[in-house]
């Protein structure tokens, strides 16, 4: 995988490392209060169909975000 690539790319089961949001002010502080800060590790557990939201696990925290949210997440990859 390249060193840096958007959460969306992420394919199942696989982790990576927050490196960056790109969403605007609102959405950020929002995925921010989520758990979704710079150097976290993130794994991805399911994908919906059609572009559906994906199935995430911050920690010991799982929730759901928009295809197109993912797209504004760049990871790099987690060191296994």
């Amino acid at each position: 995988m390249p060193l840096l690539y958007k959460l969306s790319q992420l394919p199942e089961g696989e982790s990576g490392i927050i490196k960056n949001l790109t969403s605007g002010d609102l959405v950020n502080e929002r995925l921010k209060a989520l758990g979704f800060e710079k150097k976290t590790i993130i794994k991805v557990l399911r994908r919906a169909k059609y572009n559906g939201p994906i199935h995430l696990q911050i920690g010991s925290t799982e929730l759901m975000i928009r295809e197109n949210t993912a797209n504004e997440i760049y990871l790099e990859p987690a060191k296994s």
